[in-house]
């Protein structure tokens, strides 16, 4: 799938509220992903989705532009699990695992990415937008806004980890 990526991060300053949320809204479909990247410096991943009481995991190619403010373009392909695994053997260079929690708050659809592994204690909500000047509103529990803050891009993370950051500014 191409298209164009307008997205909004924030920190979640109370994770009870918004995963509450989540939980009660059967509509969207949680689940664990990983997400490896290809080569440093290289905008494309290999995504493996696994929703939760599902043997099945589904396998994504995903390659992003640069970034222009809070828009981008993205291209998505599902591969077969075949592909993804032979990409992973032959390229991963590192990765971010975390579960997504999907709900709708005031007509919009928020994701919640509790981090684990080395980014264990972050907890970022997502919203993606159709136009960059699209109101909403942020629901209970989310605060600052991070969409700026390269520090907090998945691929950063995947190089950076969240546990590593206090030790830098010691």
């Amino acid at each position: 799938m191409m298209g164009k990526e307008i997205e909004r991060k924030f920190l979640i300053h109370d994770l009870t509220p918004v995963l509450r949320m989540a939980w009660d809204n059967s509509k969207y479909a949680n689940y664990d992903i990983c997400q490896a990247y290809i080569r440093s410096g290289v905008r494309v991943r290999v995504q493996v989705r696994r929703p939760p009481h599902e043997r099945e995991v589904h396998y994504y190619l995903t390659v992003k532009t640069k970034r222009k403010g809070i828009e981008r373009k993205e291209f998505t392909f599902e591969i077969t699990e075949e592909e993804g695994k032979n990409l992973l053997d032959e390229f991963k260079d590192t990765s971010v695992k975390k579960s997504r929690h999907i709900f709708e708050y005031k007509g919009k659809i928020w994701e919640i990415d509790v981090f684990r592994e080395d980014n264990r204690g972050l907890f970022i909500a997502e919203i993606e937008l159709e136009d960059k000047d699209e109101e909403y509103e942020i629901p209970p529990g989310i605060c600052e806004e991070v969409t700026d803050d390269e520090r907090y891009y998945n691929s950063n993370l995947a190089k950076n980890p969240y546990r590593n950051w206090s030790k830098e500014n010691e």
